[in-house]
């Protein structure tokens, strides 16, 4: 049984990602996640499975094609 998280806000700006960690799907009440200033090459199956996300900050011009 895996656990899950209650935070509602992730600000993971300026940390260097290249991918989202698959761990960040157990973040079930995220509603804020802030993801600029990184360098993503995919956002990842993860964001489907939160629901409760409503907001997501990326600087999409650092995503990688």
């Amino acid at each position: 049984m895996s656990s899950v998280l209650f935070f509602q806000f992730c600000f993971t700006s300026h940390n260097k990602l290249s991918s989202l960690p698959v761990s960040m799907a157990s973040l079930a009440s995220l509603s804020s996640l802030k993801l600029d200033h990184n360098s993503l090459s995919t956002l990842g199956i993860e964001l489907s499975q939160m629901k409760q996300l409503e907001e997501m900050v990326s600087k999409l011009h650092f995503l990688l094609h």
